[in-house]
């Protein structure tokens, strides 16, 4: 199966160092075709449909990605909405992949500015007509432009809808996934933990069975070397945090309100 890339926002020289960049040293790929800016490639309105056809039947090509959708958009027109503009825009590219079975289009779309958390869906740009039209939507969500870590959403009509994290490797110029959101919040977690200054205290102090205040704890800490960076206060809200992970790890945390304040009991199970 060949691939056609339509890299519609660059020149020549852009997807050709983007694969230097990928490839390295590596052969570059008989089966792939690239088309630029510069390529000659029509609108939905001035023949790209009849284009992508004769090259399809002429190259045998399976799979094309359209990078970016607005390039091969018609203009505005008055008196339809943006939905129906929407519609019949997506609908031309769903009718091609109907009409050639085993064929798929990748579209590469624009995302607001705007941040919704309630609903992925709102931050396409566009209108609902885009959203109910495809057969498959995924996006690529980051906090700030930079980010090297990202939520990639995904969601369709025979898919099961998936929150992933990912992560940009720069070094192999691909996203990495680090699995649901769900995985990746529990390992981070587990990273903490594992790193915490005062899960190390209490580990070595349950191992005597200690009990004592969250000040006290602090002052076991220095003697043992550990350099516990937390007020009282502090100590009290982490250690009701790792609780279960302690649990876990076979480390029983108690605690009691006494007339001397609050006390902490710490037992290996």
């Amino acid at each position: 199966m060949r691939v056609l890339y339509m890299d519609l926002e660059s020149g020549e020289r852009r997807p050709k160092e983007r694969l230097r960049q990928i490839l390295g040293n590596g052969e570059y790929p008989a089966d792939l075709m690239i088309a630029t800016q510069l390529s000659g490639v029509k609108t939905l309105d001035t023949g790209l449909i009849e284009q992508l056809k004769e090259l399809i039947q002429e190259q045998k090509i399976g799979f094309i990605v359209i990078d970016v959708f607005q390039r091969i958009r018609p203009g505005s027109k008055t008196g339809i909405s943006g939905y129906e503009k929407d519609y019949k825009d997506f609908e031309a590219l769903m009718g091609l992949v109907n009409s050639i079975p085993g064929l798929g289009i990748l579209l590469i779309h624009h995302t607001r500015k705007s941040r919704d958390s309630e609903d992925y869906l709102n931050q396409i740009n566009g209108s609902a007509g885009i959203s109910g039209s495809v057969d498959y939507l995924a996006q690529i969500i980051k906090e700030r432009r930079l980010d090297k870590n990202a939520l990639f959403y995904i969601t369709g009509r025979d898919v099961e809808e998936q929150e992933l994290m990912i992560h940009f490797d720069r070094d192999l110029m691909q996203w990495i996934s680090y699995g649901s959101t769900e995985d990746y919040t529990r390992r981070i977690e587990q990273d903490e933990y594992n790193a915490s200054p005062l899960v190390q205290v209490v580990k070595r102090a349950a191992e005597s069975g200690w009990i004592g205040t969250a000040a006290e704890l602090k002052v076991y800490s220095a003697g043992a070397g550990i350099r516990l960076d937390l007020d009282e206060r502090a100590i009290g809200v982490r250690l009701a945090k790792i609780e279960g992970l302690l649990e876990k790890d076979g480390i029983e945390v108690r605690k009691a309100k006494t007339a001397a304040g609050r006390i902490i009991s710490l037992a290996k199970r």
